[in-house]
């Protein structure tokens, strides 16, 4: 599976923009907001949505990789601590404000709602994928995973550049947006990552919304940047629904005596017709099994074998699945254990234990003198990648503040019934 953290900071900072110039167009229906109120609207929205991922100041509280892996989605991406931080920035950008003086009370309000958004829409964007996130601390510690958005969305910025470019009226903001229009049309075509079709569509997209926006009013900006982004947010919801009916269909008709544990998916970048797949399952005789996929949401239209490619060279010890491909599904090798051994790991090396509080698909490879911990959704290369981790072995010391978050493969964790 393409590695997948979260989603990039690019797209929270337009998300923020396009928010900050809706409010903008709510205040001119009464009365034309003064320049300092957009300026301020656009720094609180945009400061608010990225807000969260201040956990970067932390996260060597644990050392090493399981620093990041254990607190980047951490308590800064928690509906409490981020409004806390919210509530926080704008009582600082109050008193600014206050000492500079010519806003209104109104203005003040609009300023807050912005800044205390952000966070929320920041969790919310990032739920959206197969990283996961854990917004209900503390009355909840699971994780939730929306499975549906890949890290950097080529089709968002189809519809949101151009309308932050067009909006945007100082020439320092204006060029990095037009370097990053031209990111969007050259990337999908140097990576490899995103479907061969879907290539053509993504620079159709941004030349029509440039077209359409071209001499077009702040209204337009903003209806077409955050309508646009809604409909692909709801096409690769329809996309992973399809994909993922795909997959489960597959599961069950080649493996029908083995419990579905998980289906994890992830669509390729600017692909709602392409996804990366794991389905995690285990057999009536207690082995966890991990199989690797690339499925296609419309093999009719798409097949699986005809969508970007997976890397071979990976690091956890894959098999090949006794399962042919179709053009719905095609297999990319599988990894077995028993059950037992991955609790057993769980029981013995508090490592492997504050590691599996993040990995949704662990593997490992357990060889005399080394232990290697890591997982099957971001594992690209043959070294290691950053959520794969080597035990020390021995381990002379417990890794320290380890959150509370609850593994999201407790239920292969637990003792066999």
């Amino acid at each position: 599976m393409l590695e997948t953290k979260s989603v990039d900071n690019l797209t929270h900072t337009l998300a923020g923009i396009l928010v900050a110039e809706a409010v903008c167009q709510l205040r001119a229906r009464r009365a034309l907001p003064s320049a300092r109120f957009r300026r301020l609207a656009w720094a609180a929205s945009v400061i608010g949505n990225n807000l969260p991922d201040a956990d970067f100041a932390y996260v060597a509280i644990t050392p090493g990789k399981l620093g990041y892996l254990l607190h980047h989605r951490g308590h800064t991406h928690t509906v409490v601590v981020g409004l806390l931080l919210a509530a926080l920035t704008f009582w600082v950008m109050r008193l600014f404000v206050r000492r500079k003086g010519g806003l209104s009370s109104m203005d003040l309000r609009w300023l807050g709602a912005l800044t205390l958004f952000g966070p929320l829409l920041h969790m919310a964007m990032d739920a959206s994928n197969v990283y996961g996130v854990h917004p209900f601390w503390p009355l909840y510690d699971g994780w939730v995973y929306g499975d549906s958005i890949f890290i950097i969305e080529p089709l968002f910025w189809c519809f949101a550049v151009p309308a932050v470019l067009f909006a945007a009226r100082s020439l320092w903001l204006r060029i990095p947006l037009a370097l990053l229009a031209g990111a969007t049309l050259v990337l999908p075509w140097v990576t490899g990552l995103v479907a061969r079709p879907m290539r053509f569509v993504i620079a159709t997209l941004l030349v029509a919304t440039f077209a359409v926006l071209w001499r077009r009013g702040a209204t337009a900006r903003v209806v077409v940047g955050i309508g646009g982004s809604a409909v692909v947010f709801a096409t690769f919801v329809a996309g992973g629904a399809l994909a993922r009916r795909q997959l489960a269909t597959a599961v069950t008709q080649r493996f029908g005596d083995e419990t579905v544990r998980d289906l994890v998916l992830s669509p390729f970048p600017g692909s709602p017709e392409c996804w990366t797949a794991i389905a995690v399952t285990t057999t009536p005789r207690d082995v966890m099994v991990l199989r690797r996929a690339v499925v296609a949401a419309l093999p009719g239209v798409h097949a699986a074998n005809a969508c970007p490619s997976l890397p071979d060279a990976i690091t956890a010890p894959l098999s090949r699945v006794e399962a042919a491909d179709s053009a719905a599904v095609a297999w990319r090798g599988e990894f077995r254990a028993r059950r037992e051994a991955l609790a057993a790991l769980d029981e013995t090396s508090c490592h492997a234990a504050a590691f599996f509080r993040f990995a949704r698909v662990p593997f490992w490879i357990s060889e005399p003198g080394r232990l290697i911990v890591g997982d099957l959704r971001f594992d690209n290369q043959r070294g290691m990648g950053f959520a794969e981790l080597q035990v020390p072995q021995p381990e002379a010391a417990c890794p320290p503040h380890v959150p509370p978050w609850t593994p999201p493969r407790s239920d292969l964790l637990a003792p066999a019934k």
